[in-house]
């Protein structure tokens, strides 16, 4: 007999066609010997018939669905993914840029693909790239190339069974920036009941080829497929198949991963979360009939990957616990975890009514009804409206944040130069204080930086963005001094969200600020007065002042300003703690009573020329009072 390798990562295929038949006869030929590129094995077939060698018919493969629609088809057999719509997709590359196999983002610093891929390499030797959509060089922006810090193959690997344990972590040198384009998967969870031998499928994608030996796509594929009972498994391996594998394909074949899609994803959906359930490990050939594709299984191997990773089970994010305004230290509850795992980004342009609350999902069949569902959630730590990752107490008489603390926080740059803070309320919309914008109307003049916290260094998770609009509010200043002082930047392009971007809800136009709540100051304004602004990002707790103490202040105080329905006081008695130079513009944000989220109850206006809360308490716009202007500007719904 012939034997000959084909891998599913093997790219120089080689086609056997020397045997010379003197009688009319068909003979196929399988092999399982022979060196692969990545070590990763697949049993293609080669049929010879009347002296000349051909490759079996490959079915095309069917239309793409209608926009909206998943296809219910296949890699080989499947179709073009839509960008961005499988986020935690990780292409893995070799030092000269070759894509070889694929992987799963599980966690910013983590990938899990197959041991195979990785087998007898150094990290050195690996890149990894998240957010692709082409192989090539091809970009779409939302490309990350990231080098491999550690390797981790299962230390059981091939036993007791060639591909037992054909799983490995990979660890980043540096996290991954989530976004649009880049999101975790969940790991599989044992309370979830797989599909197995349904009219349910799950999906798998990749850059692998097209067809047995055929060329990779230059595109990113997507394709369903059934899982299928071990039993049925064993039918079509058998001796082969163990607890460490699971199987999925059609009875028929024409669906399959194929050469290339090696340690990529098999992902199944749950109430409306995806779950990595496989990594694309083997298989006979490439969807041959009764020859499913093999995959590792996450069930099986996820606790090996949690205490590899260091990864928590899946639980809710604690409460926010900030500091009382007394406390002069740094809080010390620990901030909860990262986003673990993420269902697709959603356009805030198609969703206007949730984009306030920076819900953004890939429901793509609200996407083609035009009707947004709420449903769409991130598993753990999820970005909803107003979420920080980190628990919060300088702003006078505050103190540093936390990077990430507050990533609604915005630096206004006019000509370059740092002039006010704002907050973001979607993707392409700040508020911020019209006194800020008063000088210029020029949205060429301005520059919104999201992502930052110290202004003097370069952290990697800043982002720069161009105005396209300036709206300050047609009765500014009107009827009295620094009323209606409040404003709209549109950006020119959408920012992307991430743990460390991510939009601040807007509160009802009915609602006010309930007594006793925890709410916050921040910005990068003086900390002492006289003095100049600050790099770092400052906190402070600083709870609402009921309007006529606050007015009796302004008469004590002198200032020829009213306090208006349209603003809001707060500060805290016989303190220094005020909003100072540079803090203009920026959020007065409340503690919802879920206890993670916040509102954007304020946008800073003035205070004491001194910075100092017993002369005055520190001014903010009212946010309520404008919910119908900003809607009418923004498309914002509330």
């Amino acid at each position: 007999s012939i034997q000959e390798l084909v891998s599913k990562s093997f790219f120089p295929i080689v086609h056997v066609c020397k045997l010379i038949i003197f009688f009319q006869v068909q003979v196929t030929f399988e092999g399982v010997r022979g060196r692969s590129w990545s070590g990763d094995i697949a049993i293609d077939d080669v049929t010879i018939a009347k002296g000349g060698c051909f490759a079996p018919p490959t079915p095309p493969p069917p239309p793409a669905g209608n926009c909206g629609s998943r296809p219910s088809v296949r890699i080989v057999g499947g179709t073009v993914a839509p960008r961005n719509s499988w986020p935690w997709q990780v292409m893995l590359l070799t030092t000269s840029n070759r894509q070889f196999c694929g992987g799963s983002l599980i966690d910013p610093l983590w990938v899990v693909t197959a041991a195979h891929c990785v087998t007898r390499k150094s990290p050195r030797s690996v890149r990894v790239r998240v957010g692709a959509h082409f192989r090539t060089s091809q970009l779409v922006g939302t490309e990350q190339n990231i080098n491999v810090a550690q390797i981790i193959s299962h230390e059981n690997y091939r036993k007791p069974k060639s591909f037992s344990n054909d799983v490995a972590l990979l660890k980043l040198a540096k996290p991954a920036v989530l976004g649009r384009g880049v999101g975790l998967v969940c790991l599989s969870n044992p309370s979830n009941v797989l599909p197995i031998d349904k009219s349910k499928h799950c999906w798998i994608t990749g850059w692998g080829t097209l067809k047995s030996g055929g060329s990779q796509p230059n595109e990113l594929m997507q394709a369903s497929v059934p899982l299928v009972s071990k039993a049925r498994c064993l039918r079509a391996y058998p001796g082969k198949i163990d607890d460490t594998m699971l199987c999925a394909g059609l009875d028929q074949g024409g669906v399959d991963a194929c050469q290339g899609d090696s340690g990529g994803p098999l992902v199944c959906e749950f109430n409306g979360r995806w779950f990595l359930e496989g990594a694309t490990s083997w298989g006979y050939g490439c969807a041959r009939p009764n020859k499913y594709g093999v995959y590792a299984s996450i069930a099986h191997l996820r606790s090996w990957i949690t205490n590899k990773a260091g990864l928590s089970q899946p639980s809710p994010p604690p409460p926010v616990t900030p500091p009382p305004p007394s406390s002069p230290a740094p809080p010390t509850a620990k901030p909860p975890p990262p986003p673990s795992c993420y269902d697709n980004p959603k356009y805030a342009d198609i969703c206007p009514s949730i984009a306030s609350c920076g819900n953004y999902c890939n429901n793509n069949k609200a996407w083609a009804q035009k009707n947004c569902q709420k449903s769409c959630r991130m598993c753990q730590g999820q970005l909803q409206c107003g979420s920080t990752p980190i628990s919060q107490s300088r702003v006078i008489g505050g103190q540093d944040a936390k990077p990430g603390a507050w990533p609604w926080q915005i630096a206004l740059q006019r000509n370059n130069r740092f002039i006010c803070g704002g907050s973001l309320i979607s993707a392409t919309w700040i508020v911020t204080a019209a006194h800020c914008v008063a000088s210029s109307s020029n949205p060429a003049s301005y520059k919104v930086v999201v992502g930052d916290h110290n202004r003097n260094a370069n952290e990697g998770t800043e982002e720069s963005v161009g105005a396209k609009r300036v709206i300050s509010h047609p009765q500014y200043n009107r009827p009295g001094r620094l009323n209606n002082d409040i404003a709209l930047i549109e950006l020119a392009a959408p920012v992307k969200l991430s743990a460390r971007v991510n939009p601040v809800c807007l509160p009802s136009s009915d609602s006010n600020v309930p007594t006793g709540s925890k709410c916050y100051i921040t910005g990068w304004g003086k900390i002492k007065h006289p003095g100049s602004s600050h790099p770092i990002l400052q906190q402070a707790m600083m709870p609402p002042i009921d309007p006529a103490k606050c007015r009796r202040r302004i008469q004590a105080s002198g200032v020829s300003i009213s306090l208006t329905p349209q603003m809001l006081c707060a500060g805290v008695d016989n303190t220094i703690l005020s909003g100072c130079h540079g803090d203009s513009g920026g959020p007065y944000v409340c503690l919802n009573a879920d206890g993670k989220t916040y509102t954007l109850h304020g946008a800073v206006s003035w205070g004491s020329s001194r910075c100092d809360a017993k002369q005055l308490f520190t001014v903010f716009a009212r946010v309520t009072q404008y919910r119908a202007w900003i809607k009418q500007h923004t498309g914002l719904g509330g």
